[in-house]
């Protein structure tokens, strides 16, 4: 399981409040909709920092399709996949 899966997993069980038990979960599936759907996408661009589309999510709504998205915006930015906006403003002073 990739470091993007786990993110993916981790923050789908606290938006449904339900365990997550794999990288082929449907997220409508383990109960999610629209409104939880809106909730994971800010959640996931709080945590890596990525600008992870809503459309990504309802469009493939799997754990390892999500997190194969998460990996392409990581690899345009050249940023690690599961890096946190604070550690990145962090890394951002340090170089300013």
């Amino acid at each position: 399981m990739s470091p993007s899966e786990r993110t993916v997993m981790t923050v789908w069980a606290e938006v449904l409040a339900t365990e997550v038990p794999g990288p082929d979960a449907d997220f409508f599936d383990l109960g999610g909709h629209s409104l939880a759907a809106a909730r994971v996408v800010s959640e996931l661009r709080r945590t890596t920092g990525l600008r992870v589309g809503l459309g990504a999510l309802l469009a493939r709504p799997t754990v390892a399709d999500v997190a194969a998205e998460i990996d392409r915006l990581s690899a345009e930015q050249g940023a690690p996949a599961t890096a946190a906006p604070a550690t990145a403003a962090a890394d951002a002073a340090e170089g300013a």
